[in-house]
């Protein structure tokens, strides 16, 4: 008897996918192996806190795969290495899925394998995210996919893929990233000249600042020199204005920047290591098996 399981309660009705994720997804991309026309993907987010139905996609990577005649080695270690470097920064990401961009077919053969193994790694049921990169009729078509198995008296034979409903959710610094962008491609002038002039407005207001803290810093001056020329209220304000900002001196601020970057390049490093090191062991396993 031909059966397809029902979606269970704890199944995602709806994928929150914020336009960072996609713009990564895309990136990843454009970035493919020479022969490949597709990439995959990690996907991390967290359950929404009202509603446990709704899986917020927050963050992704790319996983380096061999496809030898249809088949498709999926890097399980490169996958591990890098949730767990993740994971340091960010805990609370859990795994939610996987993605796929080609211009080719999304939903083949392969998909039921990779979404097996990512059905393992994952406490809900994961979810499909695929994005149809041939632009057809100017648009880029992006979907989500939950899986049922297809089961034959009892025995699973195959996957069926049902669409589940996708929404992208901006935090306000995507937002306005994303309708300066709007902005640029709607104007029909020169990128450059947009950002000059963005550039010129904020270095406008950078010098505006400077010379208001001078008058305070003059007026702060002048009040101690004769305290009966000085309001109370005004430099109360003023104390309390600067009271609010953290005091770091040149050297820690510094040191700030200088750990940040750091820790930036020793994840690029460590990535292009274990990049090297399954490339390396692919190699070597393929000349074993020969």
């Amino acid at each position: 008897m031909l059966q397809i399981s029902d979606p269970t309660s704890s199944s995602p009705s709806l994928l929150l996918l914020h336009p960072t994720v996609l713009f990564s997804l895309l990136d990843s991309s454009t970035r493919h192996p020479s022969g490949q026309t597709r990439v995959l993907g990690t996907l991390l987010g967290v359950p929404s806190s009202h509603d446990p139905s709704v899986i917020e996609v927050t963050n992704s990577f790319a996983v380096p795969f061999r496809n030898d005649s249809g088949v498709i080695s999926l890097g399980k270690d490169y996958h591990r290495q890098m949730l767990a470097l993740l994971r340091r920064v960010n805990p609370n990401e859990k795994v939610v899925g996987w993605y796929t961009c080609t211009s080719d077919e999304c939903l083949d053969n392969s998909a039921s394998l990779i979404h097996s193994f990512y059905e393992d790694q994952t406490a809900v049921p994961a979810v499909l995210l695929a994005v149809d990169t041939s632009l057809k009729n100017d648009r880029l078509d992006v979907a989500a996919y939950l899986s049922n198995p297809l089961t034959v008296s009892g025995v699973p034979l195959a996957n069926m893929f049902s669409e589940i409903a996708l929404q992208i959710e901006a935090q306000e610094g995507e937002r306005i990233a994303v309708e300066q962008m709007l902005k640029s491609n709607t104007a029909g002038g020169d990128p450059v000249k947009i950002s000059a002039g963005a550039v010129v407005n904020r270095t406008a207001g950078l010098e505006q600042i400077h010379e208001l803290l001078e008058k305070v810093q003059s007026y702060v001056t002048t009040a101690l020199a004769d305290p009966s020329l000085a309001s109370e209220v005004l430099l109360r304000q003023i104390s309390d204005a600067v009271g609010c900002i953290r005091k770091v001196d040149s050297e820690e601020f510094k040191k700030m920047i200088e750990g940040g970057l750091q820790d930036l390049l020793m994840v690029m490093y460590l990535g292009q290591v274990t990049k090297t090191q399954l490339a390396m062991a692919e190699k070597i396993t393929a000349t074993l098996t020969v």
